[in-house]
């Protein structure tokens, strides 16, 4: 799962990733500067962000250059599509995109194959 929260105003903390296992949890805020993210949004993957991703299923990394090569200025629903779009952010193992606007209660959702060559991680 890769998650991208974005804000045109950035405010701290309009944006979280919870991270819970059986008895702790930990938040990370919009603005908090984790594993790379810039200020404006955060990218969660099936890696924990005080981790580093295994080398053979770094899609976070790959995430976020893209994003920050974008710019927040450049921000929108298309630009999330296409990170979400290139490899190895998507590929063999991903089944669905899906993009949400919820101030504006806009959902889309995509089911997603990978053309060869495309590698399961």
């Amino acid at each position: 799962m890769l998650e991208v929260l974005k804000h045109t105003t950035f405010t701290y903390q309009q944006g979280s990733i919870i991270t819970r296992w059986r008895d702790n949890f930990r938040v990370d805020d919009l603005g908090s500067k984790v594993s790379g993210s810039s200020s404006w949004f955060l990218v969660e993957t099936n890696y924990d962000l005080w981790n580093s991703p295994p080398f053979y299923d770094d899609r976070r990394s790959p995430a976020v250059r893209c994003l920050n090569e974008a710019g927040q200025g450049n921000a929108s629903l298309s630009l999330l599509y296409n990170v979400l779009s290139t490899r190895p952010v998507m590929n063999k193992l991903t089944t669905y995109t899906s993009l949400m606007q919820v101030n504006e209660g806009h959902l889309e959702a995509w089911l997603r194959f990978c053309d060869d060559p495309c590698w399961p991680w």
